[in-house]
């Protein structure tokens, strides 16, 4: 029978029975269900008014306890919808006030879906208010529901999945989220695809599992989550069901964290698309509030990967619009604000307004008010703000001590409240380091260059920080350098280690080699340059992506932003991950050794290698040390060092230094005095390095046919023009112009694959 039949055989019913009568009152409300029924089939606001006044009316001709408990029920569901469309309060209360009614004195047949009405109606109010004891009250009416021998258990237990994970997130309680795990299990296991509600069923199971991966970093955990959540979004968008914004959102969630761990571009993408989605459907202020943080969240994790201004503009739009929608009693609002903050201070880092950062510092204040000290949360946000403040200091057009020392107060305390061995924690150190190094430079006060040593140093070793924050902090304690002044140290260990083989007899290839995989190693670890992969992308791209993800994951630290912000501290699951992320690295790296195909990825050119790829010219690896500075030279014929007699390592830098200072003073006005320093650089080039290295050659003059050279300076003579050295006074021809063809290139193997 249809909606409509069903309303015109009840209303002629109701003529039967006098007005308060108990006969009348039950005619009420079939035709009060008929019509909310026909609501649900064309969500008609008509039909929801006379369904409320129907069984309103119903109510009070019902003289029977039990029956009215019913009625109450129904009335309950009604004012849920109601509150759906209007987001009134009013609407809210009177559906818990209803549905409390009906389970105090419903009958027993019915007491299981009159406590999971109740509980929904719980689970909605702590929505909105973020009272926890809303929340504990609807987890005991879901148990007690579950209790029950004729409860439909799957949708009880899937509704207690989503409470207990809710709760779990607050109170970080695992016996909550392995229970969370075995009720949606236990709800997805014991249907079908056909059952109606099997795409809610997925969606709370996979959120389970994917709370679950954030606790145990279990990769299994991760993508069943994944696995459900894609079935729940394909379900609820097949049957184009409420649920669409809500699944979209959550396998968005998942994807983020897959993000989080592969590094994969695609992943990232996938999720923002997902957010995107379910923000064309409708629904209620809180979850737009949610998802349009969400979307942000991933925005600025993109704008961090690509450094598109426009993902981070998009970013804080999207933050921006969920702040909208939001109110300061909804439980995420101070996390939103958070996320607010870190784009803020993105954007002041990549244009530079400071009226930007002073927005950050206000609303990490504003989003500190709104945490209890007591909550996980408050270190984290605490390091947010104290960051932002030694920003705003150290920016010079807005410099003032107030901030370095609110700045030192607030990385101090997030310190002191962090977990002692978290990965975050070694963050906030070196942020406090660098604060007390600031204070040092204008006080010259002693205490204050020992409290920043100290910081440098308990960041230097926390075993569960990054390598580069271990490394950015470490060489502060030596010598308050800076991070590039570090990188260069390190990069030049390979120069000192292909000199120690020449001083010690060893032949020129072994030397070329140390300096090909060092300088592979060193720039892949600590400039952000990568070997070259191509070898292994063609053979096998998915096992490339996967390298090259965890490679970076490995020497990334936590988003000083965000991830010290708004997720729980865990020090052991920092280091379970960073541990399970190594064992995997280390597979990979045993497979692309162990296969022929691929193990050129880190072994140099072989000798005949390096001979053909001299074929269409010379190659000259230039390196200095302090222990002695050679020409490393590759012909078709053989390959040999030159040494470099009159080149030394204190006179590169000494010329390095005059040649950047040079170009940066350089003016029309000054353009006479620049000419001059730099003739005098090019010919110190000629006399040390080029000349002799053309002599050695054979290359002494004019040429008809020039030969080619193929120059791979090392380290700091990369700054070089080698290919202008020379006598430019006019007198002689004495220059490189004149006499090769001058090409560069980083590496050898660069050198390999730009052939290919």
């Amino acid at each position: 029978m249809s909606s409509d039949s069903s309303v015109t055989v009840t209303e002629a019913e109701l003529p039967k029975h006098p007005v308060r009568s108990p006969g009348r009152a039950w005619d009420l409300y079939e035709l009060a269900k008929a019509h909310l029924y026909q609501f649900q089939v064309n969500h008609s606001g008509e039909d929801l008014d006379l369904a409320r006044e129907l069984f309103s009316e119903a109510i009070e001709c019902e003289p029977d306890t039990s029956k009215k408990a019913r009625y109450l029920g129904n009335l309950g569901i009604v004012y849920q919808y109601r509150y759906n469309q209007t987001g009134h309060a009013s609407d809210l209360g009177a559906f818990l006030d209803c549905t409390q009614q009906a389970k105090d004195n419903i009958a027993d047949e019915f007491r299981p879906a009159a406590l999971q009405n109740y509980a929904n109606a719980l689970q909605l109010r702590f929505s909105q208010d973020g009272d926890p004891q809303d929340l504990d009250e609807c987890i005991g009416a879901y148990r007690d529901a579950l209790s029950l021998p004729t409860v439909s258990r799957p949708k009880t237990c899937s509704n207690l999945c989503a409470a207990l994970v809710t709760r779990s997130q607050l109170s970080g309680s695992q016996s909550d989220l392995d229970e969370a795990c075995r009720v949606g299990h236990e709800a997805v296991s014991s249907t079908d695809e056909q059952h109606p509600m099997r795409a809610i069923f997925l969606d709370s199971f996979a959120n389970a599992l994917c709370t679950q991966y954030t606790r145990t970093n279990s990769i299994p955990d991760l993508s069943e989550s994944i696995r459900h959540g894609t079935a729940a979004v394909s379900l609820a968008n097949e049957q184009e069901t409420q649920l669409q914004a809500q699944a979209e959102d959550a396998l968005g969630n998942a994807l983020l964290r897959k993000y989080d761990f592969t590094g994969l571009p695609d992943i990232l993408d996938e999720a923002v698309r997902m957010y995107k989605q379910a923000l064309q459907r409708k629904m209620d202020a809180t979850s737009a509030a949610n998802i349009w943080n969400n979307l942000g969240a991933a925005l600025q994790a993109r704008f961090e990967l690509r450094g598109s201004l426009e993902d981070l503009y998009n970013a804080l739009e999207a933050i921006e619009k969920g702040l909208r929608f939001s109110t300061t009693r909804i439980p995420g609002h101070a996390s939103s604000l958070v996320t607010l903050g870190n784009v803020l201070v993105r954007k002041f880092e990549r244009l530079n307004l400071p009226d930007t950062l002073d927005q950050a510092i206000s609303v990490y204040k504003e989003a500190l008010d709104m945490t209890p000290e007591t909550d996980q949360l408050h270190a984290g946000r605490l390091s947010c703000l104290g960051h932002a403040l030694q920003i705003r200091f150290e920016d010079s057009s807005i410099q003032g001590s107030e901030h370095l020392s609110a700045a030192i107060k607030n990385l101090q305390t997030a310190a002191d409240e962090m977990p002692k061995y978290s990965s975050t924690r070694a963050m906030c150190l070196n942020n406090l380091g660098k604060a007390y190094e600031l204070k040092f430079e204008r006080t010259q006060l002693d205490n204050d260059f020992d409290k920043a040593t100290k910081s440098y140093k308990m960041a230097l070793d926390l075993s569960p920080a990054s390598p580069m924050l271990r490394v950015t902090a470490g060489p502060r304690i030596l010598n308050r350098a800076d991070q590039q002044d570090n990188i260069a140290t390190f990069s030049g260990l390979a120069s000192i280690g292909a000199s120690i083989l020449l001083e010690s007899g060893s032949d020129c290839f072994e030397a070329l080699q140390i300096l090909e995989l060092s300088r592979g190693v060193m720039s892949s670890m600590l400039i952000d340059a990568r070997i070259d992969t191509t070898d292994l992308e063609n053979h096998d791209p998915d096992l490339a992506k996967e390298f090259m993800a965890l490679r970076d994951q490995l020497d990334s630290s936590p988003n000083e932003l965000v991830k010290a912000s708004d997720e729980l501290f865990d020090s052991k699951l920092d280091m379970e991950r960073r541990i399970t992320a190594s064992k995997r690295f280390n597979e990979i790296l045993d497979k692309i050794r162990s296969d022929d195909k691929t193990n050129g990825v880190f072994l140099g050119p072989t000798k005949d290698e390096l001979q053909s790829l001299s074929e269409s010219g010379t190659i000259v690896v230039i390196n200095v040390s302090f222990i002695r500075s050679d020409a490393l030279i590759i012909t078709k014929d053989r390959t040999w060092n030159y040494s470099l007699q009159d080149l030394n390592q204190a006179d590169v830098l000494q010329h390095a230094g005059n040649y950047i200072k040079t170009l940066e003073q350089d003016t029309p006005v000054s353009r006479k005095k620049t000419s001059k320093s730099l003739h005098s650089i090019l010919k110190w080039l000629w006399d040390v390095i080029v000349g002799p290295i053309l002599i050695e050659l054979g290359t002494f003059g004019k040429a008809q046919g020039w030969p080619r050279i193929w120059w791979i300076p090392v380290g700091l003579m990369s700054i070089f023009p080698l290919h202008a050295a020379g006598d430019h006074s006019g007198e002689t021809d004495n220059n490189a112009l004149d006499r090769v063809i001058s090409s560069y290139a980083p590496t050898i193997k660069s050198l390999s694959h730009s052939r290919r």
